[in-house]
């Protein structure tokens, strides 16, 4: 009798590489104006691209729409065959408690968010608030062993700019 041991010798890297290949290969972007686009490229199809092509990118986002009108939008066509559902300004993401007098319901809506999502390993909070609160309280955020302001990461105080959309696509990268 022969025994036979299949051996994988991929690296760790080469595996991660495959498992984000898959998961980012028919995304759909769903949002407001972050997700289509608006002063940069979304942080959501700025990582697609990086393991798909354009014509495989579904996005569903429209600047000035609330997250109820976009997800009025989809329909069992649109999400049919994607391989992730990305969406940065759909409440997908952390609220950034950027101005809590403003925000009130930010920590509940966050809290809501891990508690819907605890259990199930597909579900992932990017963690906006880890870059925000680093740029308000200390006054910069460091990437690529360069600083960026508040100002540099939201230039008109909404919308992210291309260096902030960078930055949150590697964030949501590291969640895999």
């Amino acid at each position: 009798m022969v025994n036979f041991v299949l051996v994988h010798n991929a690296t760790a890297d080469e595996l991660r590489e495959e498992k984000l290949k898959k998961i980012f290969s028919k995304p759909l972007i769903v949002g407001a104006s972050v997700s289509a686009d608006y002063h940069a490229p979304s942080p959501g199809k700025r990582l697609a691209l990086q393991y798909t092509t354009p014509d495989k990118i579904n996005v569903v986002a429209q600047n000035g729409r609330t997250s109820i009108d976009i997800v009025q939008r989809l329909t069992e066509k649109t999400l049919d065959d994607r391989s992730a559902i990305i969406g940065i300004d759909l409440i997908l993401g952390e609220v950034p408690e950027v101005m809590p007098m403003f925000q009130k319901s930010a920590a509940s809506i966050n809290q809501n968010m891990r508690k819907l999502c605890e259990g199930y390993d597909k579900c992932k909070i990017v963690p906006l608030h880890r870059i925000l609160n680093g740029a308000m309280t200390q006054g910069f955020v460091t990437h690529k062993l360069k600083k960026y302001t508040l100002q540099d990461l939201l230039p008109d105080g909404l919308h992210i700019s291309a260096i902030g959309s960078e930055i949150i696509a590697e964030e949501i990268e590291k969640l895999f």
